[in-house]
């Protein structure tokens, strides 16, 4: 049977948030760690769909304040950076911290687990997509992005989104497991704290993307 009850989803959406990776990179002059530690607010939003502000944050306010003051100190230049993201027919705007060297360009954008740059719907709602595809013997894309809006509350996700994504998310499927139930000793995950503690040594020591 193909999961679209909301109980489903949320175990499936679990196996996500552990399998995802805690970085990636644009192949050019930025990489991207994923904070799983989210705010509460945010991390609300993206279990319930439920948000009272039309703005949200990847890290808590005093923490961004923190972050930035002590990497201002060491030379790197900070900015903020926003992206909308429509989930649970809601569209709200997510706001996130870029760290830089101004010396190499190389820099380092600290975005929610869930989200992909330049992409306007949460990751899950993608890699479900692709997974209710193959889980229906390839039988329409049409009928998956429509499970996919009526799950996730986006209307404009349709068939060709599907299909640009096929390829892109077919190799997160192996290790998801989506099906699985999730054992508790496999929860955990590198805390923010421990991860962004590195960044500082990252772009000192990485002149390029490459590196």
């Amino acid at each position: 049977m193909i999961a679209q009850s909301i109980t489903v989803i949320q175990d499936a959406l679990t196996n996500v948030l552990r399998d995802i990776p805690i970085a990636m990179t644009d192949g050019k002059t930025d990489a991207y760690i994923l904070v799983k530690d989210l705010p509460v607010e945010t991390e609300e939003f993206v279990l319930t769909g439920k948000c009272g502000a039309n703005e949200l944050h990847a890290l808590p306010d005093a923490y961004e304040r923190e972050l930035t003051s002590r990497w201002r100190s060491l030379g790197f230049t900070c900015k903020h950076h926003s992206q909308p993201i429509d989930y649970m027919n809601r569209r709200v705007t997510i706001k996130y911290l870029r760290v830089s060297n101004p010396e190499t360009g190389f820099g380092i954008s600290l975005i929610p687990w869930f989200m992909l740059p330049g992409r306007p719907f949460p990751v899950f709602a993608y890699v479900y997509a692709v997974w209710h595809y193959n889980s229906s013997a390839r039988k329409s894309m049409r009928l998956s992005a429509a499970a996919v809006g009526k799950i996730f509350g986006i209307a404009s996700f349709n068939k060709s989104t599907v299909c640009r994504n096929i390829k892109a998310m077919e190799h997160i499927l192996g290790n998801l497991r989506m099906d699985a139930p999730l054992p508790i000793n496999e929860l955990a995950v590198p805390a923010t704290a421990e991860i962004v503690g590195r960044i500082p040594e990252i772009l000192k020591g990485c002149p390029t993307i490459e590196s």
